[in-house]
């Protein structure tokens, strides 16, 4: 089994575009914390973004990804006082960029060159934090070069913002199923650029053995799995795979296993009206007590008084 596709297709993306920001000299502008992903793609001009204590310029073909929605600022200037991101959308004209897409054109700062930044947001079904997130770094800078050498990461940057200020009909889902790709494609661009043990059970992928191991974790679940069985099925020995496996995904084998049977369940939990024993069942475990003594282990709470919890905070 292809893992990441798994992992990806099950972590439930939703992606928006915030708005078109269209800044003239002088200008700066603070984003604050959210609770979402952030991108930003320069599309026009170039700008400083600021970053903890890092400072970097931004130019036409940029992507800045900021996977934990960590607060940043971009200006002109590093050195000019930002404005509120809130205040200068309370300031800007109300013109939407793209009349079937809910894109909003926010203009501000002074007469001077402008530049142009598409932002957008991604939201995931679970407040729970990802175990694709959490192998993240705060921010993914892409360059241009690096983007057009990677053909359809830089073709869908050039769709997003063409289809972003359409009126076209149809426009806001291809908005939508664009930034899922974009999200895809960075993920996968930036594992490219990094050493395998600077990605979590990412770069575990790179190693065949171990990528072995995890499609059979993913593929079947359920099964009562043990670290000499996964050692047997890839070619290795219980001590040589226990060590590579830890070491390279960042946790022993059958705590992997865990997490991601409990990351199945909530799920199940959240999309259905499967009763929490049939949950429980289709992920291995004996009994519904044994399968609520991992949940709350895992979240905190009981299965049943977790969905209810959770499904209260979606307002269903």
């Amino acid at each position: 089994m292809d893992v990441l596709t798994d992992v990806l297709r099950r972590m439930q993306v939703r992606g928006e575009v915030g708005g078109e920001l269209e800044l003239g000299v002088p200008w700066s502008v603070h984003m604050p914390e959210m609770d979402r992903a952030m991108f930003h793609i320069v599309s026009r001009g170039g700008c400083f973004l600021k970053y903890d204590d890092e400072t970097v310029r931004l130019g036409p073909g940029d992507l800045a990804f900021f996977p934990h929605g960590a607060a940043h600022t971009l200006s002109d200037d590093p050195e000019r006082a930002p404005d509120d991101y809130e205040t200068l959308v309370d300031h800007s004209p109300t013109d939407a960029c793209g009349s079937n897409t809910g894109c909003r054109l926010i203009k501000g700062g002074g007469d001077g060159p402008k530049t142009t930044i598409i932002c957008a947001m991604f939201h995931f079904a679970s407040g729970e934090r990802h175990p694709l997130l959490t192998v993240l770094p705060p921010l993914i800078l892409l360059r241009s070069e690096d983007v057009v050498a990677t053909g359809w990461l830089a073709d869908s940057m050039r769709f997003i913002a063409h289809e972003a200020r359409s009126s076209e009909p149809g426009a806001q889902i291809a908005v939508d199923r664009l930034l899922d790709l974009l999200f895809v494609q960075t993920v996968r661009a930036w594992v490219r650029t990094q050493p395998a043990s600077h990605t979590g059970w990412l770069g575990a992928l790179s190693d065949p053995q171990i990528a072995d191991a995890l499609g059979r974790l993913h593929e079947a679940p359920r099964r009562d799995w043990t670290v000499d069985e996964l050692a047997r099925e890839v070619g290795m020995s219980r001590s040589g795979f226990a060590a590579r496996f830890a070491g390279l995904v960042g946790e022993p084998p059958l705590r992997y296993l865990s997490a991601w049977r409990m990351k199945l369940a909530a799920q199940q939990l959240i999309e259905g009206d499967i009763t929490v024993g049939k949950v429980g069942r289709t992920l291995g475990y004996s009994s519904e007590a044994a399968f609520g003594v991992v949940f709350k282990k895992h979240f905190g709470a009981a299965p049943a008084a977790w969905r209810r919890a959770q499904r209260s905070g979606l307002g269903t």
